[in-house]
Order: structure tokens, then sequence, then C-alpha cells
């Protein structure tokens, strides 16, 4: 059955590449990932236990499921069409200034009191736990009540996610760019990865360079063109930078394995998770959409809190199954991880195999609909949520991150900050 998934993942790629006649249209992209995903996962590198036919059937139904969703998202009568069809939509330079200045205090706060903690005892990776958020006994110490750490789940975080593309699109669209804003850009995102010593930033980053070089390379304005033949003899030296700056994170977070049994792991590792997941842990009832899109319902239940009133129990398990999902389990021999599980497992606890069909359609439709926005609007606010589309592409191997407030509020927030026309901030550029 491996095999099969296989075969079928690099008809599928090939198909994508041939029918879009581009790299980086979403068939390709997430197709070609998961090639490379399944290939080496049937390696059982380093001790790896490996999956069953079960598993197997169970990740061709979603794969399966994703391609047809994609399918379906291609068909014209599917999307939807409007009068502002053909309106373009952007940033308000200004505004876009002031919110990151407001950003830029708050993390700086954040990192000296990070600084604090370092030069009292605590170690790097203890601050990682507490700033995600992981550690309730030193919750206090770094976030000093819930109303900041609300403020950097709901706004900061979220914010700073949706600018890493905007910052992508910036600095190879020309149009786009606003010096001071990408001043500030660079300076917040360097100081959020460090206040949160996380390197997912730094890796989106990498991501959002390598495929932004092949959505912009052939645009079809020449001064974009031109803007990137310039530019290009740069990227690799600015992913240079990135990758060790990911690898600067990790030797501060005591990451001592070797880096390709890491990076292995990390690319490998969710899919035996998920097997051991799905037959060792068992709950009451399906969650019917509640887990997946956790980071959408749990500012909601926030507010009814507000009013007195508690979780109902379907969110309790919810509740309980992200707790779990925390814990490490064996994945080989000598080997265990937490978190990653796929973005199968959350929809198979939303509703078995048929929560599995249904959202594995609607993620295809999404990175199908968000792609052709992005080919027919050609404007910031496309391209930045495609941007973010291509983001849970590369971490589909981890979980769906509408999971995480912090990353499903990135959408929200790029609906919010880049409503405005073109027409009308052309000036303000």
């Amino acid at each position: 059955m491996g095999y099969l998934t296989l075969a079928f993942l690099v008809f599928v790629t090939f198909f994508g590449l041939c029918k879009c006649k581009n790299i980086y249209n979403p068939i390709t992209l997430f197709f070609g990932y998961w090639t490379c995903l399944i290939f080496l996962a049937l390696l059982h590198l380093y001790n790896f236990y490996g999956l069953s036919t079960s598993t197997f059937f169970l990740l061709f139904i979603g794969l399966f499921s994703i391609f047809l969703g994609v399918f379906i998202g291609g068909k014209k009568r599917i999307i939807i069409r409007h009068n502002s069809t053909n309106s373009k939509y952007s940033y308000k330079p200004n505004i876009m200034i002031l919110i990151n200045i407001m950003i830029l205090i708050f993390v700086i706060i954040r990192v000296l009191v990070l600084l604090q903690l370092i030069s009292s005892g605590y170690s790097w990776w203890n601050i990682r736990l507490i700033a995600s958020g992981n550690d309730g006994e030193n919750f206090s110490s770094y976030w000093g009540s819930s109303i900041v750490y609300n403020i950097y789940t709901y706004i900061v975080a979220p914010i700073i996610y949706m600018e890493a593309p905007m910052l992508i699109v910036m600095i190879y669209n020309k149009k786009y760019r606003n010096k001071r804003l990408v001043i500030l850009l660079l300076i917040n995102l360097g100081l959020f990865s460090v206040m949160t010593v996380s390197r997912n930033l730094m890796s989106f980053l990498v991501v959002y360079f390598i495929v932004g070089f092949f959505v912009f390379n052939k645009h079809k304005d020449p001064m974009v063109r031109n803007s990137i033949k310039k530019f290009k003899k740069f990227i690799p030296f600015i992913i240079l930078i990135l990758i060790a700056a990911i690898w600067k994170i990790s030797a501060l977070r005591n990451t001592e394995e070797d880096i390709l049994e890491t990076l292995y792991i990390y690319m490998v590792g969710g899919l035996p998770s998920l097997e051991y997941r799905i037959n060792h842990y068992s709950y009451s009832t399906y969650t019917y959409g509640l887990y997946t899109l956790r980071g959408f319902v749990r500012p909601i239940l926030m507010v009814f809190h507000l009013f007195g009133f508690s979780d109902p129990p379907i969110y309790q398990t919810v509740v309980q199954i992200a707790s779990d999902c925390e814990l490490y389990v064996p994945i080989g021999t000598d080997v265990r991880m937490n978190a990653y599980a796929t973005i199968f497992y959350s929809l198979f606890r939303d509703g078995g195999y048929v929560g599995i069909i249904i959202g594995s359609l609607l993620f295809g439709w999404l990175m199908k609909i968000s792609y052709n926005c992005m080919k027919r609007k050609d404007d910031m606010r496309s391209y930045v949520i495609y941007f973010l589309v291509i983001q849970q592409i590369f971490f589909s191997m981890a979980r769906f991150y509408f999971v995480f407030p912090t990353r499903a509020f990135s959408y929200i927030w790029a609906f919010i900050l880049l409503s405005y026309s073109e027409k009308s901030v052309k000036k303000d550029r």
C-alpha cells in the first residue's frame, strides 16, 4: 500500500506540473512534497517504525481527497464571482508602520524580560516552553499576566506571521515596497524569533524566499522581472543567513542531535506518530471540526466565559486531545516525538474517515482557490493568503496550523489590514 501511495503521489505531482506549467502551483508543491515524505518513510532510516497497511490506506484516502478538492476548486462554476473581483487590495503604509512600531515596543519588552530570566538561571529551552504557554508554573515570570499573553496570541504573533510573506512580496515586487516598513519588519521578525526562541518563522522565510522567487521570476510585469534579475544573486546568501539563524536557535535550545537525523525526524516523524496516536489514544466522541479549527473557536468560547458560561463537553474533549498530542510517543527504536502527527490526525479526531475525506476536500479546495486568486488578482492580499497556504503545505507533516490562534488569526488579520484598494494607497507609498 505504501508503494501504491507513492506511485499515486508521483503521478499527481507531474500531472500538476504539466497542467499548470509552473513549479509553485499547489498540486506540484503539495504532492511533490508528500512524495518526498512517503519515500523517506519507506526507507525506515534511524530505526524508525514502519507504517501499517491501515495507516497507508488512511493517508491515501486523505491525499486522494485533497487532489479531488483541488480539482473541484479549479472548476470555474465553483469560484465565487462578484463586482469586486477585479479590485486589487494592499496595505496602508502609515497604518502598518504605526502597528509595527507598537509591535516593536512589545517585543523589545519581552526580549528584555527574556534576558533577565537568562541572567537568573533559566535556560533558553525553559523560556521556549514558557513562551509557548507549555510551562504553567513559570507563566507569570515571562508574560506577567494573561492579558499580555492574549495580546501576543491574538494580535502580535498572528500579525508577525502574516507579515513574513508580506516582507517577501515587498522585496521581490517593488510596487509594494516601503523602505521604512521593510526595515521595521526585518527588526520585528528577528526580535520575535528571539523572543519566542522559535525556529518556525525563520523556516517559513526560507520557504517564502524560494517559492517567491519562482512566483515572481516569470511575472508579467517586466519591472518585477528586472528586479528579480538584480536581486537573485543575493538569494542564496540570504537563505544561508536564515539557515544559520535556525541552527543558532537550535544550539540555544541545546539541540545536539545530528542535523540530518533531526531533519529526518521532523519530516517523517509525524507519520509513525499518527499511527501510534490513532492506535493508542481513544476519546468518547468525535470533535466535528472543533479540533482542527480550534484556533478560531477558542476566542469565541473566551467571550462566553466572560458571561459565566463554561466550555461545552465536546470542547473539553478538544482540550484533552490537544494536551495528549503534546506527549512524547515512540516513533522508532529509542526515538520519541511529540506534537507532530500530520494534518490528517486532527481530521481523524474530528470525524474518523469521514472527517478526513471532508476536511481534505476543503483543504484541497482552499489551496486551489487561493492559487487561482493570486494568479487572477496579482495583489498583495492574494499573495499573502497563498503564501500562508504554502506555509501549511510545507508543514502538513506536522498538523493543521488552524489549531493555533497565533496562525489561524493570520488569515483574519490579512483580510483586515490588507483591505485597502491599491488606488487609494499609491500616494502613501
